[in-house]
């Protein structure tokens, strides 16, 4: 878990916990992996709602365990951060926009931002007439990326042959309750027909599709912040089995992250084109020439 700063467009870790997943889990996972699955019916069912049936309430839902990780990870960081740092939103990966992830963002009164699946069971309010019976209509017509209305276009840059279409609405998921704030991208390349499209969600319906689409981008900072620990301070190369050892390791690793953008700060004035690995370079020639003069018989002039 990280905090993105929005100003330097950097990534701060705060917390790592490893996961060990025991044997309950697995099995409890491939129980759910299972369920998913249709079941062969043998005799057609009668159309129309099974008589007793009720309807449950998705907020009352069983969460998956990872919502727990998530939630216990903002428990403990809470009173670490509180009143010094102002916590807005929580962003997330793929995966995990879905309605358990805005339920436990909205109970730390955050504000999710996500991915939204292709193929979310997503719709825009319904506008129609009321039929004069039953109750009011919420759903209208389906909201997928391939039939968007023109009215929702905000904007259309264009970097060579990838044009970019933004599309900024507010719709309906079939599994949350309040509104989502969607923001479809739409990527046409102008000279082959390939096009690519994706759609981003957020909680807050305040928030422009500018700034969504900037904070999203802003969530791989975190990736990129991990990549340093692997390739330059040893996350990569652990040996260590133990959660203690494990959690010791990654933070000792994230940590020298830090230090190595406070120390690469510093050589910027005389080297802009500074990187991690001249860094650690320039330190070990530094060990090497104290080791040295402390090897010597005699000691050598001031100005060595």
């Amino acid at each position: 878990m990280s905090f993105v700063s929005i100003q330097p467009r950097r990534s701060f870790p705060v917390r790592v916990e490893p996961v060990v997943r025991s044997d309950a889990a697995k099995a409890a996972r491939k129980a759910r992996a299972a369920a998913k699955k249709p079941a062969p019916t043998t005799a057609k069912r009668r159309p129309g709602r099974p008589k007793g049936s009720k309807n449950t309430p998705k907020a009352a839902g069983t969460l998956a365990p990872e919502f727990g990780r998530i939630a216990g990870m903002l428990d403990a960081l809470r009173p670490w951060i509180a009143g010094g740092v102002a916590r807005t939103s929580l962003g997330l990966d793929g995966p995990c926009g879905n309605h358990n992830a805005l339920q436990r963002a909205r109970q730390h009164h955050l504000h999710l931002i996500a991915t939204l699946r292709c193929d979310a069971a997503r719709s825009f309010p319904s506008l129609g007439p009321y039929a004069g019976r039953g109750p009011h209509r919420q759903d209208g017509r389906k909201g997928d990326d391939d039939h968007i209305p023109a009215q929702s276009l905000q904007e259309t840059p264009v970097d060579g042959p990838i044009q970019t279409s933004l599309y900024q609405a507010q719709l309906l998921h079939k599994e949350c309750t309040p509104p989502l704030q969607v923001v479809s991208l739409v990527q046409p390349n102008r000279r082959t027909p390939a096009r690519a499209h994706g759609s981003l969600l957020s909680s807050d319906l305040d928030l422009a599709y500018a700034p969504l689409v900037d904070y999203s981008g802003l969530r791989f900072q975190s990736a990129g912040t991990f990549r340093d620990a692997k390739q330059s301070w040893g996350l990569e190369a652990c040996m260590t089995v133990t959660p203690a050892g494990v959690t010791k390791a990654a933070h000792l690793s994230l940590f020298m992250v830090h230090v190595s953008y406070r120390l690469r700060g510093a050589l910027q004035p005389r080297d802009p084109d500074s990187s991690v690995l001249d860094l650690k370079a320039d330190s070990r020639g530094c060990q090497y020439v104290e080791e040295t003069i402390t090897m010597l018989p005699e000691k050598p002039e001031p100005i060595l």
